[in-house]
């Protein structure tokens, strides 16, 4: 095909194609493997004759996530204790839970998809936060005045640290909070938000696997049509597409908004 093309007076240029695909292309003027380019980006970057920016370096890890995720690693209760109860006291909750409880949580979580840890290492700091969260809880006095807002997973949904942890920030805001846990049916969920003085539900969510039974579990609350607010959220909504319509007051990825978005809420109910 080449040399009919050339007898034809035509140009040609070859393609050499390399399977699988390479990720770095050679530059004379760049150092791709250095800037971490994709192929595709590289390839634009040679035929526009210039280096593309640079993809920036991911941010550092806090030293004290490494600390919490090496006492974990050692299953030091004692060292593990300390520093949580260190970052609590020097960031306060909102931040100590969202960056130090949950970065580590997500190191160790990591940890164990790659096989690194076993589920045991998970589990203890899991517990660990699960129980330094319940005890904060405990030296709350439960608010004598306002309505009460829900907090549940949908069926199956066994992962409720997060969803603890909103529990705490909420009663921290002087709002009243009826905790239900872990793998709540739509039908009983539906009988307790019968009460008189239930203003909300919050549904929350941690596996992709749970964005079906939260979803339908808002869909059978509304129907319901008991004139509650209905909150939906959770890692399981961080990411991919939600099937269908989701009814209800998506909550934002952060605990401390989330607490906010349902502080203003109920307000407004209680009025």
């Amino acid at each position: 095909a080449g040399k009919l093309a050339r007898d034809a007076g035509a140009e040609v240029i070859l393609l050499r194609v390399h399977h699988p695909p390479l990720n770095l292309i050679a530059h004379p003027d760049a150092d791709f493997r250095e800037k971490r380019l994709q192929a595709s980006e590289a390839a634009s970057a040679v035929l526009a004759g210039s280096a593309p920016e640079p993809i920036p370096p991911a941010p550092e890890r806090d030293p004290m996530i490494g600390r919490v995720t090496d006492a974990a690693l050692a299953h030091d209760e004692k060292l593990l204790v300390e520093l949580l109860r260190q970052a609590t006291d020097s960031l306060g909750w909102v931040d100590a839970i969202e960056g130090v409880y949950f970065g580590a949580l997500r190191e160790i979580g990591g940890m164990w998809r790659n096989n690194r840890v076993p589920s045991a290492t998970e589990h203890f700091l899991t517990e660990i936060v699960r129980r330094e969260i319940c005890q904060a809880i405990a030296g709350l006095a439960p608010p004598s005045e306002g309505r009460v807002v829900i907090l549940a997973c949908p069926q199956d949904e066994r992962h409720d640290v997060g969803l603890l942890s909103l529990s705490l920030l909420l009663r921290l805001r002087g709002v009243k909070v009826c905790y239900l846990g872990s793998d709540a049916p739509a039908e009983d969920l539906i009988d307790v938000l019968r009460g008189e003085s239930i203003a909300a539900v919050c549904i929350g969510a941690t596996l992709a696997s749970s964005r079906a039974s939260a979803t339908r579990a808002a869909r059978q609350i509304v129907a319901a049509k008991l004139d509650r607010a209905v909150f939906v959220g959770g890692p399981a909504f961080a990411h991919g597409e939600v099937d269908g319509f989701v009814p209800g007051i998506m909550l934002p990825s952060g605990l401390g908004a989330a607490a906010d978005v349902i502080e203003d809420r109920i307000k407004k109910e209680t009025k």
